[in-house]
C-alpha cells in the first residue's frame, strides 16, 4: 500500500515544484511597460494555469485513492496518510483556488492593458477607468490569496502539532511539502 501511495506522493511533490516554478516566473515578471512584454506575460500566466490544474489534478487523485482504501490504511496502521489527505483537502485546495483566481485576474488586467495600450499611453479616461477597475480586482484577489495563505500556515501547523509523525514520516517530501504547504 505504501509503494502506492508513495507514487502519489511523488506526483504531487513534482507537481509542487513546477508549480512553485511557474509562481517564481510570474515574480520576474519586471518592466511590463510595452503591450507586447504583456502579452508574452499572459503566455507565462496561462502556462502556470496549466501547471496549476495538474497540481490539483496531483491533489484529487490523492484525495480519491486515500477515501477508496481508508479502512485498508487504518487497519495497516497508516492514518498519517489520512492526516495528509485532510491537510491537502482543506488548506491546498483553498489556497490553489485563490491561486487561480489570482492568475485569472492577472490575466484578464494584463489582456486589457495590453488591448488597449495606445488609450492608456494618451490618457484616455475611460480606458484609464477600465484599467483602474481591473487593476484593483487583481490587487484584490492577490491579497484573498496571501489571507489564504496565511489562514493555510496557521491550520497546517496546528494538524502538525497534532500530528507530528507526518513530518518524521516524509521526509523525502517534507522540504517540497514545506514551501508549498507552508509549513513553518
Amino acid at each position: 500500500m505504501e509503494k502506492r501511495i508513495s507514487i502519489y506522493l511523488d506526483r504531487l511533490e513534482s507537481s509542487a515544484v513546477d508549480l512553485q516554478h511557474e509562481l517564481e516566473k510570474i515574480a520576474d515578471m519586471k518592466r511590463l511597460n510595452t503591450a507586447p512584454r504583456m502579452r508574452k506575460a499572459i503566455t507565462v500566466i496561462e502556462g502556470s494555469e496549466k501547471v496549476l490544474k495538474r497540481a490539483n489534478q496531483d491533489i484529487s487523485s490523492y484525495i480519491a485513492f486515500i477515501n477508496n482504501n481508508s479502512r485498508e490504511l487504518k487497519k495497516e496502521n497508516l492514518d498519517h496518510y489520512i492526516a495528509v489527505r485532510n491537510l491537502l483537502n482543506h488548506s491546498l485546495s483553498l489556497k490553489r483556488k485563490a491561486m487561480g483566481k489570482y492568475f485569472q485576474e492577472l490575466k484578464k488586467w494584463l489582456d486589457y492593458s495590453a488591448s488597449h495600450f495606445k488609450r492608456l499611453e494618451a490618457k484616455d479616461e475611460a480606458a484609464r477607468g477600465t484599467y483602474d477597475s481591473l487593476l484593483t480586482n487583481v490587487n484584490r484577489s492577490l491579497k484573498k490569496y496571501n489571507t489564504v495563505n496565511a489562514q493555510n500556515i496557521q491550520f497546517v501547523n496546528s494538524v502538525l502539532t497534532e500530528n507530528p509523525e507526518i513530518v518524521k514520516r516524509f521526509k523525502k517530501q517534507y522540504k517540497t511539502m514545506k514551501k508549498e504547504l507552508g509549513w513553518m
